[in-house]
């Protein structure tokens, strides 16, 4: 049984497929890479003072479908609960998210450029 298949997968073949699957899987992990670094975009969907409403707000969004999340900032002395939905990885998905928040929520959300960081 082994001849038999050695006869139909001789070794050298066998060791080409292997190295065009593993050049594959490089190029994949390439062009992930490439993917991940460039700039992605977050939007500012809401800005309140009152934690309940921001939680009411965000909960709608959630329910939605969008990839929303709460973030906490000082503000002239006064607390601010911020709306945060994405990141998008481009510009145009970020418009799409943008114009459903508007038409759906009646928001007036803004988008902001995240860039990667180097430490």
């Amino acid at each position: 049984m082994l001849l038999e298949n050695e006869k139909k997968y001789p070794l050298e073949r066998m060791r080409e497929i292997e190295q065009i699957q593993g050049e594959e899987k490089e190029k994949q992990k390439e062009a992930e890479a490439a993917e991940n670094k460039g700039p992605r975009y977050l939007l500012l969907a809401a800005v309140y003072r009152d934690e309940a409403a921001a939680r009411k707000k965000l909960r709608e969004l959630l329910d939605a479908g969008f990839d929303a999340t709460i973030m906490t900032r000082d503000q002239a002395g006064t607390l601010v609960f911020e709306i945060r939905v994405g990141p998008y990885p481009d510009l145009a998905a970020a418009n799409h998210a943008a114009a459903a928040l508007r038409e759906s929520f009646g928001l007036s959300p803004s988008i902001s450029v995240l860039t990667e960081t180097k430490p």
